[in-house]
C-alpha cells in the first residue's frame, strides 16, 4: 500500500559525510586564506553538523583561536566569539538573519561572517549513494507514485541531488520543524487521494 515516500538527503540519498573541497572568498577581504581556515576550524570544532565535522577532520589548523559564547542554532549554524570577534558560521538563512547578503551556490556551503561582514564560504560536495537512482526507480516500479526530498541544504545542492536520483519534487533550506510541516502536508495530500495508502 506504500504510495508516497519523502526522503531526507544527507546520509540517506547521499553519503553521510560530505567532502570538504575548498573555499570561496571575496576579493576585498583583508584576511588570508590560512587565517580564514584557522578561524573556521577553531569555531566549527564546537558544531555537531556533518559538514563542520568533515571540515575539521580534513583541515589541520596552524593557529587555534579562543572560542567563547557558542550558540548552535538548529537548521542554520552557529554563532560565537572567535578571537574576540563576533562570528557566524552557517547557511544562507543564518546569514540573512544577521544582515549579511550571500549568493546561492550550486554546492553545499558553510558561509562565514566576522563582525557582520562576509569573509567567505567553505565548500562541500556530497556524493550520491551508489544505486540510489536505481532504488528510486524500483520504488516507482513497485507502485510508489510520489517521491520527494526534504533537506536543510541549499536549493542548488538539493536540486542536483534530485536530478541525480530521478526525483522531481524537492524542498530545500528547511529547518527540522519545517521538514515535519512539509511531511504533514504531503501526508494529508496523499490521504485525500487514497485514504488506505501509506506514506513513508
Amino acid at each position: 500500500r506504500l504510495e508516497t515516500v519523502a526522503f531526507d538527503k544527507t546520509g540517506t540519498l547521499t553519503s553521510s559525510k560530505p567532502d570538504f573541497v575548498g573555499v570561496m572568498m571575496p576579493k576585498d577581504i583583508a584576511m588570508s586564506k590560512t587565517q580564514f581556515l584557522d578561524i573556521s576550524k577553531s569555531a566549527l570544532l564546537k558544531s555537531p553538523h556533518a559538514s563542520a565535522r568533515a571540515f575539521c577532520e580534513k583541515y589541520n589548523a596552524t593557529t587555534v583561536y579562543s572560542v567563547e559564547n557558542v550558540e548552535n542554532i538548529g537548521g542554520r549554524g552557529l554563532v560565537c566569539t572567535v578571537g574576540g570577534k563576533k562570528a557566524a558560521f552557517g547557511n544562507r538563512r543564518l546569514m540573512s538573519e544577521i544582515g549579511v547578503r550571500v549568493d546561492s551556490l550550486e554546492k553545499s556551503a558553510i558561509y562565514v561572517a566576522v563582525d557582520g561582514k562576509l569573509c567567505g564560504a567553505l565548500i562541500f560536495e556530497a556524493r550520491i549513494k551508489e544505486n540510489a537512482h536505481s532504488h528510486v526507480a524500483a520504488l516507482r516500479g513497485n507502485g510508489v507514485r510520489r517521491i520527494a526530498i526534504m533537506s536543510g541544504d541549499n536549493a542548488g545542492t538539493v536540486r542536483a541531488a534530485a536530478r541525480d536520483t530521478g526525483i522531481s519534487e524537492f524542498y530545500a533550506e528547511l529547518k527540522p520543524d519545517e521538514k515535519l510541516d512539509v511531511l504533514n502536508n504531503i501526508y494529508k495530500e496523499a490521504k485525500k487521494l487514497n485514504p488506505t495508502g501509506t506514506v513513508a
